[in-house]
């Protein structure tokens, strides 16, 4: 069931006009082949201010951190991404975002410093890096991967950014420790070739 207050509308993207055959096969190429494009794309740029906005966190990290959990917010792709803070704090009385990252259809936002834990996944957390894509429920309200390329994309780009500077660490779904649908596709078996 969604939530009432995940229902608010966001306005279409240019990111939305592209086609699934836009994803790249080789996802460990994203970086690099996007950054370089000399074509004025979104996701590019967004990778651009991603990447930096990471490795400057990523130079600084005091945590350890043994984790990078995948998830998916288990709403409508619609969801604003101020509209989920609002929840957490006003609904939940949470002080710490749910993630560090969350893609919206299109671009990102970094909702937490590195240096601190986020309330991704009870008992885990304080070892753990969170990612999210907004979406998780299809238009008939059943769990599904509802990522567009936009977030296929940029999620890809966050993971490889994170294991080039934390190879040792897990890269798993939040539905791997828990009993939960998130993210709604196994997130182990898509990041496996960063583990090879």
């Amino acid at each position: 069931m969604i939530h009432p207050i995940y229902n608010t509308p966001v306005t279409a993207s240019a990111t939305q006009t592209f086609s699934e055959d836009d994803y790249l096969e080789d996802p460990e190429r994203i970086i690099g082949d996007l950054i370089n494009e000399h074509e004025n794309c979104p996701i590019s740029t967004y990778i651009g201010e991603m990447e930096k906005w990471l490795r400057t966190q990523l130079t600084g990290l005091t945590r350890d951190i043994d984790r990078i959990f995948i998830h998916c917010t288990g709403t409508a792709t619609n969801a604003r991404v101020s509209s989920i803070v609002n929840y957490w704090k006003n609904n939940l009385g949470w002080r710490h975002p749910g993630y560090h990252l969350i893609f919206p259809l299109e671009g990102f936002t970094a909702l937490q410093d590195l240096n601190l834990p986020s309330n991704g996944v009870r008992g885990y957390n304080a070892r753990s890096i969170h990612l999210c894509t907004i979406g998780g429920l299809d238009q008939d309200g059943a769990f599904s991967d509802t990522r567009n390329n936009s977030q296929q994309q940029l999620l890809h780009a966050a993971v490889q950014i994170i294991h080039n500077h934390i190879p040792n660490a897990d890269i798993l779904g939040h539905n791997e420790v828990s009993n939960k649908a998130c993210p709604c596709y196994d997130a182990r078996a898509e990041f496996a070739y960063l583990k090879q």
